[in-house]
């Protein structure tokens, strides 16, 4: 981030990758659904904490419920706090970004490679690792450390599908066992 924050203001682009590429894989589409506002509130602060102007908000083409719930979101955080800070929606209203950036949704595939979105130094960060910024911010990095491992703190998003009991999107310790996600999945649809 900090040699994305020491190019000129003009030539910055983040993006904020909610695209599952895996089939089958919904962790992104269950966070635009539920956590929009969280994710684009960690969006608005990376693009803060970054300098830069814009933020390009990839939502996968068929998604249309993503890409619904991301304007909303839009609206709902520019009319909290018009050009001043996001309402706070992880952080219970501190105000911790300038809704400086201008924000645009993204649904064609975007096209990656060497020199960046639109050609410009691109910033890639995912709808997961944006969630966690105001939460982290309001609460501390301690607060986050609490959870995880020591070399992997935080939580992590795992979607169990196939022959389980209970598939769906689980939080766990990251790279914990997966048997202490929350809630506690039981694997193996007979006994297995």
């Amino acid at each position: 981030m900090r040699a994305h924050a020491a190019l000129p203001g003009d030539a910055q682009l983040i993006v904020c990758d909610c695209v599952d590429v895996e089939p089958g894989l919904e962790v992104n589409r269950h966070l635009l659904r539920t956590e929009a506002e969280a994710v684009l509130e960690g969006a608005y602060i990376a693009a803060f904490a970054t300098k830069t102007p814009r933020l390009a908000i990839h939502v996968a083409e068929s998604d249309r419920e993503g890409a619904d719930s991301v304007t909303r979101a839009l609206e709902t955080l520019r009319a909290d706090t018009p050009g001043r800070a996001t309402g706070g929606a992880a952080t219970g209203g501190s105000a911790l970004a300038p809704l400086a950036a201008e924000a645009v949704i993204v649904r064609a595939p975007f096209r990656r490679n060497m020199k960046g979105y639109e050609d410009v130094p691109t910033l890639v960060l995912t709808a997961e690792t944006l969630f966690h910024i105001g939460r982290i911010l309001a609460k501390g990095a301690d607060w986050y450390r609490a959870s995880g491992t020591e070399s992997s703190p935080g939580t992590k998003l795992f979607q169990l599908s196939g022959a389980v009991n209970k598939p769906g999107i689980y939080r766990a310790s990251s790279w914990d066992d997966p048997a202490s996600a929350h809630p506690r999945p039981r694997v193996g649809a007979s006994g297995r």
